[in-house]
């Protein structure tokens, strides 16, 4: 529909039959709204209009947002004129009255309205695609150091004007709502872009009116065409690493106990490395675990065990004020790839694998100072396990040992650690609850003790394994007791393997139970070949690891063993050490089952430890063996004397044997004879030999 606007009176110069089929007119002298007043496509003011009521029309027209042609008189093409009216709204103006023109005008600006309309729906569209999908994009020109924003909620900056945004007053901006960190990779990335000219990424928060931190994901391009620009797009991605937050939390931190697990301690002490790198400090790690834990697991359940490693957590984060668990700021920039605030510029804490936990900080770089800092750590952690733990109103005391190590120029996290935890081993076998250093000779015994353990699989079937035999004698030293069966270990690449090296590392792996099972096989194997001659009365013992003791079947093991070689089990008696009674439950129905098959039961090592006057009373032990710490020197030593004669009156009353082991010089011996000890063993009496050296050797005693 064409409105024609003119003055009352004047000529219309168009007729029906002037119009295209599609377009009618409406004749009016101004532009009304009144309801019956028909839709308006396009708005044509006569020239007969003076110029300022043509100016008033175009104002009305622009008001209403419609598409206005505007024809002038003669003597209006004046370029005051003309602007005037173009100001006023007029998108069309024409010299004069000319059908064809007038046409060709109209179509244009319906056409042109309607595309804008279309534009402007498609506008519309898509910013309800960018705030629903939060995103912004926009420009930045590179010669005129200005800024050309859409959208700008999402930067947080909606109260700018992009007049304004030029990079001093868009960084002052952002520095009140972004974290300088992340500010300084907004910067990088601005820099990589305009001097690479390649695609940059990065991820930044800003702060949200709305009191909560965002999640921004920003890509750039540089435009090197006729507007050298540099094209940002930023996407609000919050939503997206709230989601990852738990996927990172199961990927850094442990689920027990909330600390960094090894992963993410790895991290973090590379981090600290690469900062003291040069300087004037190092870092230091401890790596330590608690003693005798799986007791805890066996005897309390496992339940009780996790409970007390997160009692033991937040004991050592309050004490070394080091990070627990993990905020959502944490997890935020680890989701991004950003491990600035995971880490601790001074210490960290971490659980390293079941009850093993790892502890980092900064240290100076003089010697003397370090290991005064270090020593003092250490005092520290292990004063940390003095008090109780109280689990269920039941106080329980836990141990701890640790292995240190100390950065050197170069070194890595993994080899910090891995370092500690040799330091560790060594702390154990020191008699644990203490800490040790790593030293670099420890390398080379760990590459040895792999070598060992790679050996002892194939010993077995190559058969390098025998069984040497020391004797027991009667007080007297007259006659021959029992034999005690020693385990040896002849390699043809390493060659005698001492029975203190592998047999320690036997346990750890687990293969002890293998060779244990072998061992006694070949005692009952020896004990038939000895069932004819001077030996046939002889006992003979073999030792027994806790380990076989848990493992199923071992009872069974045993009286299959007895049954196929028809040998005596009273011929027979199996040494255990005190450890092996720590678990009392278990203790009691294996050893119980063993003893009730006719095996007896010595206790070896005795005296050295835990609760054994009570060992006595409680489990079925058919002797007692004093252990060489009690034995040597005891004709100079009063107390241990005292010691000695008190525990072989007791184990008489309890109708066990007395065995003492370790004698070594002839003062001993009669000690130990006029204290009421019924068996000697010792290097006075016979050192271990094989099998076939024993008939030898018993012609040397003195009837």
């Amino acid at each position: 529909m064409l409105w024609w606007i003119a003055p009352a009176g004047s000529d219309i110069p168009l007729c029906a039959t002037d119009l295209p089929p599609d377009m009618s007119v409406h004749v009016a002298t101004a532009l009304d709204s009144s309801e019956d007043t028909p839709a308006c496509d396009a708005v044509v003011i006569a020239a007969e209009f003076s110029l300022a009521e043509k100016q008033s029309l175009c104002r009305s027209a622009q008001e209403r947002d419609l598409p206005l042609l505007v024809i002038l008189a003669e003597g209006e093409g004046a370029g005051s004129e003309l602007e005037t009216l173009s100001q006023a709204g007029a998108d069309l103006l024409l010299p004069c009255f000319h059908l064809a023109s007038l046409l060709h005008g109209l179509r244009r600006l319906v056409e042109d309205r309607r595309h804008l309309a279309v534009m402007r729906d498609a506008q519309v569209v898509q910013d309800q695609a960018r705030r629903m999908l939060k995103i912004a994009h926009w420009h930045y020109d590179l010669e005129n150091k200005r800024f050309r924003m859409f959208n700008g909620e999402v930067f947080g900056l909606e109260g700018l004007e992009h007049s304004q945004l030029d990079p001093i007053s868009l960084t002052r901006s952002l520095s009140a709502r972004v974290p300088a960190a992340d500010l300084k990779r907004i910067t990088n990335s601005f820099r990589q872009a305009i001097s690479d000219g390649q695609e940059s990424f990065c991820h930044y928060r800003w702060h949200h009116d709305d009191g909560q931190w965002r999640w921004v994901e920003m890509q750039l391009t540089r435009s090197d065409g006729p507007l050298l620009q540099i094209n940002g797009l930023c996407v609000d991605v919050s939503e997206r690493y709230q989601n990852q937050r738990e996927v990172t939390r199961m990927a850094y931190y442990d689920p027990l106990t909330g600390l960094r697990n090894r992963v993410l301690l790895e991290r973090c002490v590379d981090e600290l490395l690469a900062e003291t790198e040069g300087g004037s400090s190092k870092v230091a790690f401890f790596y330590f675990d608690i003693d005798h834990f799986s007791r805890i697991n066996n005897v309390l359940g496992h339940d009780a065990g996790d409970e007390l490693l997160r009692l033991l957590a937040a004991r050592l984060c309050e004490h070394f004020k080091a990070c627990g668990t993990p905020t959502d700021d944490m997890l935020d920039s680890l989701a991004a790839g950003y491990f600035e605030g995971a880490g601790c510029r001074k210490k960290g804490l971490g659980r390293l694998a079941a009850d093993s936990f790892g502890l980092f900080f900064r240290v100076a770089e003089e010697e003397s100072v370090c290991r005064e800092t270090v020593d003092a750590m250490a005092d520290e952690l292990l004063a940390l396990f003095n008090e109780p733990f109280l689990h269920n109103g039941q106080a329980i005391y836990l141990a701890a040992s640790i292995g240190i190590s100390v950065s050197r120029s170069g070194d890595t996290a993994r080899e910090l650690i891995q370092q500690a935890d040799l330091a560790l081993h060594e702390a154990k076998a020191a008699g644990r609850c203490c800490s040790r250093y790593y030293l670099p000779d420890m390398m080379p015994r760990l590459s040895q003790s792999l070598q060992y353990l790679d050996g002892m699989k194939q010993a077995l079937m190559r058969r390098e394994f025998s069984l040497f035999y020391q004797p027991r004698v009667s007080a007297d030293g007259r006659r021959l007791l029992a034999l005690e069966a020693l385990l040896r270990w002849n390699s043809p690449e390493m060659g005698m393997v001492p029975p203190a090296t592998f047999i320690p590392l036997a346990e750890e792996s687990g293969q002890i139970v293998e060779i244990g099972d072998w061992v006694f096989e070949q005692a009952c194997q020896q004990l038939v070949a000895w069932k004819q001659g001077p030996l046939a009365q002889c006992k003979l013992s073999v030792n027994v690891s806790a380990r076989q003791l848990r493992t199923p079947g071992f009872v069974d093991h045993c009286a299959d063993q007895l049954r196929r070689s028809g040998v005596e089990p009273s011929r027979i008696e199996l040494e255990i050490t005190e450890g092996v009674l720590i678990d009392s439950q278990l203790a009691g129905d294996a050893l119980g089952a063993l003893r009730a098959l006719g095996l007896g039961i010595s206790l070896d090592d005795f005296g050295t430890g835990y609760c054994s006057l009570s060992y006595l009373l409680r489990f079925p032990i058919t002797a007692v063996k004093l252990d060489r710490s009690f034995v040597r020197q005891i004709s100079q030593e009063t107390e241990k004397a005292a010691v000695v004669g008190a525990v072989t009156q007791l184990a008489h009353t309890l109708k066990m044997d007395v065995v003492a082991e370790g004698v070594e010089d002839i003062a001993d011996w009669q000690a130990l004879q006029s204290l009421g000890c019924d068996q000697m063993q010792g290097f006075y009496f016979a050192r271990p030999m094989p099998a076939t050296e024993l008939e030898c050797w018993l012609e040397t005693l003195t009837p």
